[in-house]
């Protein structure tokens, strides 16, 4: 009976087959379902990588991504997508300096908590659910996240801004240039970047740039790292964003022979020189020049200078200087600025006895510095930002400048890294 029951191909097998269907047709759906989602999850993933580098690297270029900005990105990213679109979330900040000036803004970490020290974190997220293609199918609910670590390089005392040129930063002759913890910085991406030749020794915490270095590899350079640093990251602008002042009535500088006294203001197309004394306050010339290459002086305390419209300075070998920034209000620890566009070089020499503080910016120009021929001076708070930069004399330059200067820094090297 049994060989019999065995052997029997009678029954109702249809029934059977559709019992033995509903296990299988749901391993398959699952498994599409497993399929679909995890391609979507990727899709997601992607695009939100990619909106978290763009939206971080805009903030680090001063702007202010906003919530619309970010959400356009991630969908323009989602190449192929089908069905509703994901929920995105992205918490915009709300400084447009928040990065540059390293603020305390814990709701824009919020997503996956506070950064180290010298670090801001961005995130993005999103959500999506994928329902199974069978009614007894799991529905699938997916979040995913990006986040990017926006990391401060090390403290910059001198930064060239020029992408291209070699020798951005020249330290030449029997030039000294001390700056004990703070570095050298050019986004140049040439060959010989920064250079050093001569019997010009330098002291600094490090130098960096975008392309090479050249004449670092003797004994005359003194660096606190243990090789320079090269192929790197460039280094942001972090003093592209200052407001320039409103304009005000042309005055003229009053004085009789090589005596000039002038007051704050506008002026207009003057050529000043002599022996020349500012009193503190914010002064703009547009066109004219400070031209002081005869025996003079400028006593300059507590101002800050900007140069538009063409204008000019040029300070002497034989002048004596004295220049710092004010110590209060908008334009705290900016000496000089010359604005985006204007070319014209900036020499800054002066003799035996000069002092010179604050930040120096000309980002469209070169700028020639000498500093005290007194090498045993007490170092100074400057910092100087141009194009190009050349150095020469004895130039010792304190490394922590962050109270005067109202808490702006310049930072090299400034980095992108995406973390999850």
């Amino acid at each position: 009976m049994l060989k019999r029951f065995a052997a029997s191909e009678s029954g109702n097998f249809a029934a059977i087959f559709a019992i033995a269907a509903i296990p299988v047709a749901t391993a398959v759906a699952g498994a599409i379902d497993v399929a679909e989602t995890q391609r979507k999850a990727s899709q997601v993933q992607q695009a939100l990588d990619a909106t978290a580098l763009a939206m971080a690297n805009l903030e680090m270029n001063g702007a202010v991504p906003t919530v619309d900005q970010a959400e356009a990105y991630f969908q323009a990213n989602l190449v192929g997508w089908t069905g509703a679109l994901p929920d995105f979330s992205y918490v915009a900040p709300t400084d447009p300096e928040s990065f540059a000036a390293f603020l305390s803004d814990l709701q824009a970490q919020a997503i996956i908590g506070n950064a180290a020290q010298g670090e801001r974190v961005r995130g993005v997220s999103a959500s999506f659910r994928h329902e199974g293609i069978t009614s007894f199918s799991v529905e699938w609910n997916v979040t995913r996240t990006a986040s990017v670590r926006m990391a401060a390089g090390l403290p910059a005392c001198i930064l060239a801004l020029n992408e291209t040129v070699g020798s951005a930063i020249k330290i030449q002759g029997s030039t000294e240039v001390t700056m004990a913890h703070c570095v050298l910085a050019a986004n140049s991406n040439a060959q010989g970047a920064i250079s050093r030749g001569g019997s010009a020794t330098v002291e600094a915490k490090c130098v960096t740039t975008v392309g090479t270095v050249s004449g670092f590899d003797t004994s005359l350079a003194n660096l606190e790292c243990e090789a320079p640093l090269e192929r790197r990251w460039s280094s942001t602008d972090p003093m592209k964003d200052v407001a320039i002042p409103s304009y005000t009535s042309c005055q003229k500088a009053v004085g009789t022979g090589k005596a000039k006294s002038l007051k704050p203001g506008t002026y207009c197309g003057e050529r000043i020189s002599g022996d020349v004394v500012l009193e503190p306050g914010t002064y703009i010339l547009r066109g004219g020049s400070i031209s002081l290459n005869g025996n003079g002086s400028l006593a300059a305390p507590g101002v800050t200078i900007f140069l538009l419209d063409d204008a000019s300075m040029s300070i002497g070998a034989n002048q004596l200087v004295e220049l710092s920034p004010p110590t209060s209000g908008p334009y705290e620890g900016i000496s000089i600025y010359q604005a985006q566009g204007n070319t014209n070089s900036m020499q800054i020499l002066g003799t035996s006895g000069s002092v010179v503080s604050g930040i120096i910016y000309a980002p469209s120009a070169h700028v020639q510095f000498a500093g005290n021929a007194n090498a045993n001076a007490a170092p100074e708070c400057l910092r100087i930002i141009a194009d190009t930069i050349e150095m020469t004399g004895n130039s010792t330059i304190a490394s922590d400048c962050e109270d005067e200067f109202a808490g702006r820094k310049i930072d090299a090297e400034v980095s992108l890294s995406l973390i999850r």
